[in-house]
């Protein structure tokens, strides 16, 4: 994998290598930068893996709060995992993500249908956004990183923060479809 240190950050762009599949790649002009996979049921367990860097997401709760604790490591048996952060629901689908350290981000959903999403530094200021980028059969975003940002985030941090977006579309996509399944499913319920 790309090293994000090396990464034009322009060209960023969340794709889905096979339909129907539950891993995603983060590529660059210059190649993959990261990867995220669904290891179980929507989100409730997700890896990431970018060059020398991993982590786990867990997820706790469903459609309406969900609480995301993310570990750097790896799902490994026996190995070490150090809590890097989590993420926690507030007002619908927007939140607040908490890294070590004390670092506060804000996820706000945004664009046509609420599909995309920004975050913010604490004080209000975007970082980037993510815009979901439509196709047939595979998901996939483009990455917009303001020309501020990377003067303000060390890389590591920007990158979480990348991966994390996209994680919490996915997760959002997920929830809905699965909110849309049980909806027609009570609609046949009651017409028989």
């Amino acid at each position: 994998m790309e090293p994000f240190t090396h990464v034009d950050l322009q060209s960023l762009e969340w794709k889905q290598p096979n339909v129907g599949g539950r891993l995603y790649e983060l590529h660059s002009a210059g190649g993959v930068v990261a990867r995220l996979h669904w290891r179980s049921k929507p989100g409730a367990l997700t890896t990431a893996e970018a060059a020398g860097s991993g982590w786990v997401f867990k997820r706790e709760g469903y459609v309406s709060s969900p609480q995301v604790y993310i570990l750097s490591g790896s799902i490994e048996e026996g190995a070490e995992a150090q809590e890097t952060g989590h993420y926690r629901t507030e007002r619908g689908s927007s939140g607040v993500l908490h890294l070590a350290g004390g670092r506060d981000f804000r996820w706000t959903r945004s664009g046509r249908w609420r599909s995309g999403g920004t975050f913010s530094a604490a004080n209000g200021e975007p970082l980037l956004h993510l815009r979901w980028k439509p196709s047939p059969f595979k998901a996939g975003a483009k990455v917009e990183v303001l020309d501020s940002t990377p003067t303000k985030l060390a890389a590591t941090d920007l990158l979480l923060l990348v991966i994390v977006g996209w994680y919490l579309m996915r997760l959002k996509a997920d929830d809905d479809a699965i909110a849309a399944g049980a909806a027609a499913a009570a609609i046949a319920a009651t017409s028989v």
